[in-house]
């Protein structure tokens, strides 16, 4: 009995493989549109939908019931270096009392992130579901959007075990949703531009500031301002003369003004 019900069970997970795990239907003009953007300063965060990604050996199909992934792009607007961009995956498999912890990415080994829990669920066998991410170069995406990215999940940093492809399809939406967050705001900091913004007090001085600090106080202003735009949650907690300026003059501004500053400071 036993065996019959493994049989039935492989045979079940081999047809759900074949329903579920091929994206390739979707156009990457889908995926695109479906992606999630958040920009902030200098940086595009996008987040793709969760698909299912493409089972690629015989042991992967059989071993694995359940698989799924969305890539995380975190992608510059100013041109520095290319940062990592982040996979999020569940992998549910037919436990075998191992953990797999490591992943290999066009022969690059690393570590995955625990991000919660591994679950056990027993029926006739045994299922154990795994909750990480791992980061990828940004770079080898951008490469992948024509082939598609293959990844290997393992159990020690030397074996391959299960091989899996993020299809490029996907990849290349995810991308062009990119491009297109980028073409904005170029359009949007060329707008910015050419504005004559009202010269309130609050304005002026926090301009005048903004020119006084240094590039790392800047950077920590625009962050700050950009996170509290909508309303003051948290403090700047700045510890040079200019900081504490740039806070006080801000805090003052109003929702009209912060916006305006915003959008100076940005096109700087």
């Amino acid at each position: 009995m036993f065996n019959k019900n493994y049989l039935m069970l492989l045979a079940t997970l081999f047809l759900i493989s074949a329903c579920t795990t091929n994206p390739n239907g979707i156009s990457s003009e889908e995926f695109a549109m479906s992606a999630n953007v958040e920009s902030g300063y200098k940086q595009i965060r996008i987040t793709g939908e969760r698909i299912h990604p493409v089972n690629l050996t015989t042991k992967t199909e059989l071993l694995v019931s359940k698989a799924e992934v969305y890539t995380i792009l975190n992608v510059s607007t100013d041109n520095r270096d290319s940062q990592y961009s982040t996979v999020v995956m569940m992998l549910s498999f037919i436990d075998n009392y191992m953990y797999y912890g490591f992943v290999n990415i066009n022969g690059e080994k690393t570590k995955v992130k625990k991000r919660s829990e591994s679950v056990r669920q027993c029926d006739d066998l045994c299922t154990k579901t795994q909750y990480f991410s791992f980061p990828v170069k940004t770079s080898a995406l951008i490469e992948a959007r024509e082939t598609g990215l293959t990844f290997s999940i393992n159990r020690e940093e030397t074996s391959n075990d299960f091989i899996f492809e993020i299809p490029a399809n996907y990849i290349d939406g995810s991308l062009k949703r990119v491009e297109n967050e980028q073409n904005r705001v170029i359009e949007t900091n060329s707008e910015i531009k050419s504005l004559e913004f009202s010269a309130s007090k609050e304005i002026e001085m926090t301009q005048y500031w903004f020119n006084e600090a240094t590039l790392t106080e800047k950077e920590l202003f625009t962050d700050w301002a950009f996170k509290n735009r909508k309303k003051i949650t948290t403090s700047l907690n700045g510890e040079t003369k200019a900081l504490e300026m740039l806070e006080y003059w801000y805090e003052k501004a109003s929702s009209a003004e912060k916006a305006q500053i915003l959008s100076w400071v940005i096109s700087q």
